[in-house]
């Protein structure tokens, strides 16, 4: 029986084969023969991110808000979710991470304690971000436990540099302004459509042909390019 999957590169769900990148802590890309409709999936939902949340509401951060006009505290990282934690943790001199982790509920929680707000938060000048230095690393070779994860797609984040990673969260929050935009097609497409490893570099190019980059010379290799969520006409 095929196995459904979802296109890192295109957001489309197929069905075919999946073939495993064994240098990539086992993350997959797709090779699909036909197009099929989104499985039906039972999300687990994250009591730290709803934690995360609760604070960000608190501070007045735009987490998106349901139905009812009521901040959205649902335990999933969303792309205003997301955006909202990397813009704290950069903004508050924190490790960036792009993660709920215990030093960022704590400085939440002063936060929130002293009264701060979104507005407060956002004067404070953050320190200097980082890129992948092209003169110290090849491209695809980066250490990926040193980027920030991104909400995607899928349930697996994609990774990004620190200075990619807040420029992407600050272009977020600012279309989340106009009513007009589906913010959802800013996710990330799935794990590998920020920065993208030589391995899978070489896997892309052999799926997509000329459509790819030839593998050690994309932008996502050095963390500078990013697949968004716009194939996905339900997003």
């Amino acid at each position: 029986m095929d196995q459904v999957t979802r296109d890192r590169i295109t957001g489309e769900y197929l069905k075919g084969a999946v073939i495993k990148d064994k240098q990539a802590e086992g993350r997959t890309i797709s090779k699909g023969l036909e197009k099929t409709e989104k499985p039906s999936l039972q999300l687990t939902l994250d009591t730290d991110i709803k934690k995360a949340q609760d604070y960000l509401a608190k501070m007045e951060f735009n987490i998106g808000k349901d139905k009812t006009g009521q901040f959205l505290i649902d335990g999933r990282m969303g792309c205003l979710t997301s955006s909202s934690l990397i813009i704290f943790q950069y903004k508050m001199g924190l490790k960036l991470t792009g993660e709920v982790n215990r030093e960022t509920l704590a400085a939440m929680e002063k936060c929130v304690k002293e009264g701060k707000k979104y507005s407060n938060i956002m004067n404070i000048e953050g320190r200097d971000l980082h890129t992948i230095d092209k003169t110290k690393f090849r491209n695809g070779r980066y250490d990926e436990s040193k980027l920030v994860k991104v909400a995607s797609a899928e349930k697996k984040p994609g990774v990004l540099p620190e200075k990619v990673a807040v420029a992407w969260a600050l272009m977020v929050q600012e279309a989340a302004n106009d009513p007009k935009i589906k913010i959802s097609r800013f996710l990330l497409t799935g794990d590998i459509s920020g920065y993208r490893s030589y391995e899978m570099q070489k896997e892309c190019k052999r799926i997509y042909g000329r459509n790819a980059a030839t593998p050690g010379t994309s932008n996502h290799g050095w963390g500078l390019a990013i697949d968004f969520n716009v194939a996905n006409k339900r997003s």
